[in-house]
C-alpha cells in the first residue's frame, strides 16, 4: 500500500511539467521567429544626413544638444526603420560642401539647402519644406513694433551686410548699431547700447532661450530677402528615398514643432514692416553704391549660431548660419567680406566703424544676397 501511495504521488508530481514544457516552447518558438527580423533591422543601412558639427541650434556634435536638424533626422530615420548617421561637414560654402558629400556618395541628403529648384541646376532633388528661418525682431516684452515707423528713434543692432541693413540703410529717422554677428548684437541689447535687434531670427530665439533667460521677444519679419524655406536635398536620381522622407515627415505629426520649439526657433506668422516710401539717400560721397554679390549661403548671419567665431553671415546657400548668401561678396562681387578675425581691415573704409559704430546707409543700400544655404554662418575669412 505504501509503494502504490508514492508511485501515485510521483506520478501526479510529474503531470504539472507538461503545460510549463508547452509554455516554454512556444516562447521559444516566438523568440526564434524574433530573431531574423531583429537582424534585418540591424543589417538595414543607416540614413545618414550631411550637416555642419558646429552650427546650433540648426546642428552640432552635442549629444546634449545636437540640434534641430540633427534631432529630425533622427525621427525620420525611426519612421523609415532605419538607424541614424550624421556626416559632418562645415558649410561655409554649401554648394562645394553639396559637391564633395552628397554628390560623392558620402550621405543620402544634405539637410538645411534652400528651396530654390535652380539651386545647383538639376543636381538635386528636394524634400518637403522642413523649416522656415528668416530675420526677426529682438524686443523687450513692453515693446511692439508693426511697421518700419516703429524703429523711429529707436537703436536698432544689426548685423553687417545682413538684409535688414537695407531697408535701415535708407532711414535717417533711424540709428543702426552695427555689429558683426548675431551674438555681438544680442549683447548690444541687453548691455544698453541698443533698444531693440533686426537680426537672423534662429540664432536671435536660441540665444534668448540660452543666454538671456526668455527675456525678449522674437518676432519674425516678412519681405524681400527675409524668410526661406529649409528643405533636404537629395541626388537628382534617388527620387524613391525622398519620396520615403516625404512620407516620414507628414508623419512626424507635431513632434517637428515640438524640436523648433525646444531649440527657441521664432514662432508665429512673420509681421511685415512695409511702409511708405522711405526718404531719399544722400549721393554716396564717391558717387556710387557698393553692391553686394548675390552668392552664399543660408546661414545664421555671422557666427555659426553661437559657435564658432568666423563671420559667416546670409542664408543663401546653407539654412543655418547667418541668413544669406554663403559667401557675402564685397563690391561687385569681388574677394568674400572677412568679418571676425580679418573684421578689421574689412569694414575700414565703408562708413562703418569695427565695432558697433553706426552705418552711415548709403554704402550698404543695395540689394541684399540671397540665401544659397541655410544655417547660422556667414563666410569664413
Amino acid at each position: 500500500m505504501l509503494k502504490r501511495r508514492t508511485g501515485g504521488r510521483r506520478g501526479a508530481s510529474r503531470r504539472p511539467l507538461l503545460p510549463c514544457l508547452a509554455v516554454l516552447l512556444a516562447f521559444w518558438g516566438v523568440a526564434q521567429s524574433a530573431v531574423p527580423a531583429a537582424a534585418a533591422a540591424d543589417s538595414a543601412p543607416p540614413f545618414s544626413l550631411c550637416a555642419d558639427p558646429d552650427n546650433l541650434p540648426f546642428s552640432a556634435t552635442s549629444r546634449d544638444t545636437p540640434g534641430y536638424y540633427i534631432e529630425l533626422g533622427r525621427a525620420i530615420a525611426d519612421r523609415l526603420g532605419r538607424p541614424f548617421e550624421p556626416v559632418w561637414e562645415l558649410s561655409y560654402f554649401a554648394k562645394r560642401a553639396v559637391r564633395t558629400t552628397l554628390l560623392a556618395g558620402r550621405c543620402d541628403g544634405f539637410i538645411g539647402l534652400p528651396d530654390d529648384p535652380d539651386y545647383m541646376g538639376q543636381k538635386l532633388i528636394f524634400s518637403k519644406p522642413i523649416l522656415e528661418p528668416g530675420y526677426a525682431l529682438v524686443l523687450p516684452h513692453r515693446m511692439s513694433v508693426k511697421t518700419l515707423s516703429g524703429l523711429v528713434g529707436h537703436r536698432v543692432a544689426v548685423q553687417f551686410a545682413s538684409s535688414p541693413q537695407n531697408p535701415l540703410a535708407t532711414r535717417d529717422d533711424i540709428q543702426m548699431v552695427t555689429a558683426l554677428s548675431p551674438e555681438e548684437a544680442m549683447r548690444d541689447l541687453s548691455g544698453g547700447r541698443a533698444d531693440l535687434a533686426f537680426i537672423w531670427g534662429p540664432s536671435a530665439g536660441w540665444l534668448n532661450k540660452t543666454t538671456a533667460g526668455g527675456a525678449y521677444d522674437v518676432i519674425p519679419v516678412a519681405g524681400p530677402h527675409m524668410q526661406w524655406r529649409a528643405i533636404i536635398a537629395f541626388a537628382a536620381g534617388d527620387t524613391a528615398l525622398r519620396d520615403q522622407v516625404n512620407a516620414a515627415l507628414d508623419a512626424l505629426g507635431g513632434e517637428a514643432d515640438a524640436l523648433m520649439k525646444k531649440y527657441g526657433f521664432p514662432s508665429g506668422s512673420p509681421v511685415s514692416l512695409a511702409n511708405g516710401p522711405a526718404p531719399a539717400l544722400a549721393p554716396h560721397p564717391r558717387g556710387r553704391r557698393r553692391r553686394h554679390s548675390d552668392a552664399g549661403a543660408l546661414r545664421s548671419p555671422a557666427t555659426s549660431l553661437g559657435s564658432r567665431r568666423g563671420v559667416r553671415t546670409h542664408p543663401r546657400q546653407y539654412l543655418t548660419r547667418s541668413p544669406e548668401p554663403q559667401a557675402l561678396q564685397g563690391a561687385s562681387g569681388s574677394r568674400p567680406l572677412r568679418p571676425s578675425r580679418c573684421a578689421g581691415s574689412s569694414l575700414r573704409g565703408r562708413g562703418l566703424r569695427a565695432r558697433k559704430g553706426v552705418a552711415t546707409g548709403s554704402s550698404f543700400a543695395s540689394a541684399a544676397p540671397r540665401p544659397v544655404g541655410i544655417s547660422s554662418k556667414v563666410n569664413a575669412c
